[in-house]
């Protein structure tokens, strides 16, 4: 195996070569996953953002696609989302619609801007035409981006965040042309953290709809690095309403921007985030640069009196183990490597313990560990490099 194949990851998506990063307009048509992503097609660090594409009909195994659409005068291609407009609403025929940030800096002045764009496929994601009155929301702002679009009761609703400012907006549409702002909601975090990547969307427990909001920050969190939040709230089609206060939902530093399928089959709510590298400082000389977690499906529990979000990733564990950490109703796990790593620190998660025991479900690839525990509301998620050039399965 050739030095650059060394760490690829056995079943988490990696491109066959270059830079990846967040996951885009997942979008499941006719037996196929798509997951378009974050691309740079000439070098393994990041720019020129592209969206690279590639299709699945288990989640698992792969096959990378020629990219889906490309950089032109009008910007760079940001994130976003995808929709299947089976209903022709937009006029395009029956479509995978992207609705994209496109971004470049003004002519005029050096600060950079961001709008949102629609592209459509009438050949199931293989090829894109961008639309001619791009873009359909411009707010002349310098950080408006990653839309997230989806189908509420008789209209799109689009979630966008206002990066800088911390602030999501939402949007309604009858056709994905044009967007009527109906709200915006403040989720401060703290100064100079970005807030990315919002995810809307309802889940139910026990007969009742819970509306559950995803928020990505950087830099936050584990090592002032990336965190990933959600909120539980209510939704009236206009605006959503926090019911609970954040709550992480990954404890590792490699789970960022992560969003979930639209048009699932029997409305599963499956999760994809980036295994985001901590700088390219740590990771290897590979051919490809960034993966994706084991994609998750969603739901809700409710413990201790609390809404939580539980994640289920979709193929069976590596490994499962019983810890016992004393007869106490709480306690942590600590993650440590033995031997010399490229890059990897003490990581920890609070859990619950049952009867001084917590069941611990992990999943080991090459250069990655995720940890899922507490019935699935606890997640830790990490790539890991050793020294020595070895993979770690």
């Amino acid at each position: 195996m050739s030095e650059a194949e060394l760490y690829r990851p056995k079943y988490h998506f990696t491109p066959k070569k270059n830079w990846m990063n967040d996951p885009n307009g997942l979008v499941y048509v006719n037996g196929k996953y798509h997951l378009f992503f974050q691309h740079n097609p000439f070098a393994i660090t990041w720019g020129h953002m592209h969206w690279g594409h590639a299709v699945s009909t288990d989640l698992l195994n792969w096959e990378e696609l020629p990219i889906a659409i490309s950089e032109d005068e009008d910007g760079t291609i940001f994130s976003g989302s995808a929709v299947y407009d089976e209903n022709n609403t937009a006029g395009f025929g029956k479509a995978i619609v992207a609705i994209y940030t496109a971004n470049k800096t003004q002519s005029e002045d050096p600060k950079q801007w961001q709008g949102q764009s629609i592209a459509y496929s009438l050949d199931e994601g293989l090829t894109f035409t961008k639309y001619s009155g791009n873009p359909v929301i411009d707010r002349n702002l310098e950080e408006f981006r990653d839309p997230k679009v989806f189908w509420h009761e008789d209209r799109w609703v689009m979630i966008v965040a206002i990066s800088i400012e911390q602030k999501i907006a939402i949007y309604s549409s009858l056709d994905l042309k044009k967007w009527e702002l109906q709200s915006e909601s403040l989720f401060f975090i703290e100064n100079e953290a970005k807030l990315e990547c919002p995810d809307l969307f309802p889940l139910e427990l026990n007969g009742k709809k819970y509306w559950v909001l995803i928020l990505s920050y950087f830099p936050h969190g584990i090592k002032n690095e990336a965190s990933t939040k959600y909120v539980i709230g209510n939704f009236n089609g206009k605006s959503f309403e926090a019911t609970s206060e954040p709550i992480w939902m990954d404890w590792g530093p490699n789970c960022y921007a992560g969003v979930t399928y639209n048009n699932t089959p029997d409305g599963k709510r499956i999760f994809m985030a980036w295994m985001k590298p901590l700088s390219d400082s740590v990771h290897p000389g590979t051919a490809w640069t960034g993966s994706m977690i084991v994609p998750r499906e969603l739901s809700l529990t409710e413990r201790n009196g609390k809404i939580q979000l539980v994640q289920n990733p979709i193929c069976p564990p590596t490994k499962k183990l019983t810890l016992r950490v004393g007869e106490t109703v709480s306690g942590s796990i600590e993650i440590r490597f033995d031997g010399n790593m490229l890059h990897f620190e003490d990581y920890s998660m609070p859990v619950a313990a049952i009867d001084g025991k917590v069941e611990v479900s992990i999943w080991l690839d090459s250069c990655s560990i995720e940890i899922i525990a507490d019935e699935g509301t606890k997640s830790l998620s990490a790539t890991v490099f050793p020294k020595d050039g070895m993979p770690i399965i």
